[in-house]
């Protein structure tokens, strides 16, 4: 999987020397070995200008404007891409692009929409005929200057002729547009009283999609442009921390326990904390003392079974051509015998850990749509929740004022909106006074304690069991 960070950016011209520098501080601020530019207004790109603003390391290809409207620059590192089949049309700039260091090769076409409804329908019609020659992935991006959804608006002056063009154009090409995070327009007319509109988007075929299964759309701040420039990560997937598992094969260990107690009894950092931070600090302490305990105690199990395999082989190549002494046949002995037992071991934790990894990754062949799931969840973001009529979008505030409403609500008695006639139904009434009740901690711990260890769910069956053995309290 590549990782690369790619820029599309309407920048309103690039005849000042003041927004190609804003161009190029941007281009190195964040990374960007491929970059696309619109709206460039110039009817030449020479090698000077091009390395002036994005340094000597970038080569390009250009598509000029027409009479210092328009025009196209895509541009890409040579040490990281190399391009070719390059291809202009009125409207757009095609290429095919690969990596250098891995081979992932794709197509992508560079667009800037023209202003006139008339041309307008004249370029859906160029990107339906592009598709044709770009199989396989494609990915469109740049200033459309089209929207297919009234929300992509800020008022209600809608071409709902153009918007259903648009979108049986996508619709027709088989694309999905990639989500862009945090903001719901690109562009501006910069009044007073503005008017706002997403007319910068890109859009991916499905096999682009499942190439890049982890990519990552933002847009930046709009800087020297009316347009918002639009950066893409291709590989955005989050760092895989090592999660604690629970071993069965611990409880039977010397110093579990101690560890297990030492841990779930430790003071808190909070002196009047809920229930809730009280058995989430408990958890996570009682789960890193085991992992340290764990490490210093057990150790690897892989690595022991391997050197007592080695010491039973060096001493069987030894036993034919002398003869063993005592203490050797001791070590020969205990090294079988804890080979045995470490292979007994090793296979008792790999069962529990591929029941885990098979209900974790479920069923390999529904990648496509664990992918459309990972899609839609990148989409259910909660800008901002309303509160009293305080509107909160930092993400604490929003925590604190879910959590303040769930604990208001749990544990709380409700009223019942219907009942059971259990005398019409010939049962017997025997009172629902005591279902309001809350568990003592008694009936909790025996409970828990009742729960068979081998029928338990999985490590954390037997983790509860162990934690119910304790005298201490959550609260």
């Amino acid at each position: 999987m590549i990782a690369e960070n790619l820029l599309v950016w309407n920048v309103r011209g690039l005849n000042s020397r003041a927004r190609r520098n804003a161009v190029g501080e941007l281009v190195s601020q964040e990374r960007v070995s491929l970059i696309s530019l619109q709206e460039t207004k110039l009817d030449a790109c020479d090698d000077v200008l091009v390395r002036q603003m994005l340094g000597s390391l970038f080569d390009f290809v250009a598509l000029p404007a027409c009479n210092t409207c328009g025009g196209i620059l895509l541009a890409w590192r040579r040490d990281t891409w190399a391009v070719s089949n390059t291809s202009f049309r009125n409207f757009s700039l095609t290429a095919k692009v690969m990596h250098c260091a891995t081979g992932d090769e794709w197509w992508i076409t560079c667009v800037y929409g023209p202003q006139l409804d008339h041309e307008k329908t004249m370029f859906l019609d160029e990107l339906n005929s592009i598709r044709l020659g770009c199989p396989d992935k494609w990915l469109v991006w740049g200033d459309f200057n089209l929207i297919y959804k009234a929300e992509d608006k800020s008022n209600g002056l809608l071409n709902r002729r153009l918007m259903g063009q648009f979108r049986r154009c996508i619709d027709d090409n088989d694309l999905i547009e990639l989500h862009l995070n945090g903001r719901r327009f690109t562009w501006s007319n910069e009044r007073d009283n503005p008017t706002l509109e997403r007319l910068d988007r890109v859009f991916a075929s499905d096999e682009w999609s499942i190439a890049f299964p982890d990519h990552n759309l933002s847009a930046l701040a709009t800087e020297c442009s009316d347009h918002a420039p639009l950066l893409l990560r291709t590989d955005c997937a989050l760092p895989h921390f090592k999660r604690f598992r629970f071993e069965n094969f611990w409880t039977k260990c010397e110093g579990y326990l101690q560890t297990v107690e030492q841990a779930w009894n430790a003071p808190l950092p909070w002196p009047q904390a809920d229930a809730f931070r009280v058995l989430d600090y408990k958890l996570r302490a009682t789960a890193r003392a085991l992992s340290s305990w764990s490490a210093k105690q057990v150790g690897s199990v892989r690595l022991q079974l391997a050197i007592a395999k080695e010491i039973t082989l060096r001493l069987d190549c030894a036993q034919e051509s002398r003869t063993l002494a005592a203490h050797e046949l001791a070590l020969r002995r205990k090294a079988k015998l804890c080979s045995l037992g470490l292979a007994s071991l090793q296979r008792s934790m790999v069962r529990q850990r591929s029941r885990i990894t098979f209900l974790a990754e479920g069923d390999a062949n529904t990648k496509f749509f664990h992918l459309q799931a990972c899609h839609r969840s990148r989409k259910n973001h909660i800008a901002s929740i309303r509160v009293q009529e305080v509107e909160l979008t930092e993400d604490k505030d929003k925590a604190d004022a879910f959590f303040r409403h769930f604990e208001a609500v749990l544990g709380s008695p409700g009223t019942r909106g219907a009942s059971l006639n259990l005398s019409a139904l010939g049962l017997p009434n025997l009172g629902d006074a005591q279902l309001d009740y809350c568990f003592s901690e008694e009936e909790v711990r025996q409970t828990m304690l009742d729960i068979p260890v081998d029928k338990a769910m999985d490590s954390r069956g037997n983790f509860t069991v162990q934690l119910g053995q304790l005298s201490s309290t959550t609260s």
